[in-house]
């Protein structure tokens, strides 16, 4: 595990780099993401070439690390889309939309809100069946599409945890500045 654990250091240490701005976010945002994309590019290879140790490891990087890093691309994409939407004038304005933006955001936790407390409480009891490629369940939300059409690099419930990061990432940028 401590290749992928490497790898994912190696990409917090790039985006550390990255200074979102407001108003000029689209450079910023394209190296975000390339370097989310490199990643996931790096760690797949790794994953299909050497696999894990056992079903914890397995469980464990998926429950983790690739959310971590996809967490990150959402939030890059997610942020640019944002942005891009944004009234172009008036503080109030904006403001208001930054408040809708953080309530649609903080929907998602309540729409998942047991398999959030799930994580957010370490549980492990069923990370088998959440965070196995082989466990072969699958859940009916729009999330799980990747587990249907990449079952090799993904399971049911990654990508879930993966907003999950993302939506908390895209909160706190938005609430401080709110109160910036």
């Amino acid at each position: 595990m401590k290749t992928y654990a490497e790898i994912l250091k190696n990409l917090e240490q790039d985006l550390e780099s990255i200074d979102l701005d407001f108003n000029n976010y689209l450079l910023e945002v394209e190296k975000g993401v390339y370097a989310c994309k490199k990643t996931l590019e790096s760690l797949r290879h790794q994953v299909l070439e050497n696999g894990f140790e056992n079903k914890e490891a397995e469980c464990v990087f998926f429950k983790t690390v690739k959310p971590t890093v996809v967490g990150y691309l959402v939030y890059y994409l997610e942020f640019a889309d944002i942005q891009k939407k944004r009234p172009l004038n008036g503080k109030k304005e904006i403001k208001k939309y930054y408040c809708s933006q953080i309530s649609h955001l903080q929907s998602y936790f309540l729409k998942y809100q047991e398999f959030y407390e799930y994580l957010i409480r370490n549980r492990t009891d069923r990370d088998e069946e959440y965070f196995s490629r082989t466990h072969g369940k699958i859940s009916f939300h729009l999330d799980a599409l990747l587990f249907c059409t990449d079952a090799d690099f993904s399971t049911s419930h990654d990508m879930l945890a993966a907003k999950f990061i993302a939506y908390e990432l895209l909160i706190a940028k938005f609430s401080s500045e709110l109160n910036a």
